[in-house]
């Protein structure tokens, strides 16, 4: 009996750590969290998918920054790269800090639940036309054959607007 109890608290307690989901989490990583020997902070923002704290893809932003004495000063990222931005500000006085995003702009994504399952939802787009394709002659287009094209066992990850229920 005892065992068995064991068993189901090892269990449950290593669902969350096994059923983790992976979603786009922002964050901002300061370089420092103890500042009382440092003059400035730098600090990196970026959206992450699978761990936390390892840049996935950049979100374009400016940051906002409140001081202890309630003052708002607006700053722009020093460097915006592939995966992530740079950020720098003084400590001018003694308190505690705040760092905000403002005016963020990341991957918006919308998804619907379509037959029990979560799809990613995408805009709309326009058929591709091929520019070197001409107007055949209709007997050569009958006779044209096209490659057999293998089955896709694999269900769908997107619907695109015009699809939604």
């Amino acid at each position: 009996m005892r065992t068995s109890w064991l068993q189901a608290l090892i269990l449950t307690s290593a669902l969350p750590v096994l059923a983790s989901a992976h979603t786009a989490s922002p964050y901002i990583l300061p370089d420092v969290f103890d500042t009382s020997s440092a003059n400035s902070v730098s600090f990196q923002s970026s959206i992450t998918l699978e761990k936390f704290f390892v840049p996935s893809f950049n979100f374009k932003t400016s940051y906002v920054i409140s001081t202890p004495s309630g003052q708002q000063k607006n700053l722009d990222a020093a460097a915006a790269l592939k995966k992530f931005n740079v950020a720098e500000f003084d400590l001018s006085e003694d308190g505690t800090y705040r760092i905000r995003t403002q005016n963020a702009i990341g991957n918006p994504s919308k998804y619907a639940l379509v037959d029990g399952r979560w799809l990613r939802v995408r805009a709309n787009r326009m058929p591709m036309q091929n520019p070197n394709q001409t107007n055949k002659p209709a007997d050569a287009a009958k006779t044209e054959q096209r490659p057999a094209t293998p089955a896709n066992n694999q269900p769908p990850r997107f619907v695109s607007e015009d699809q939604l229920p």
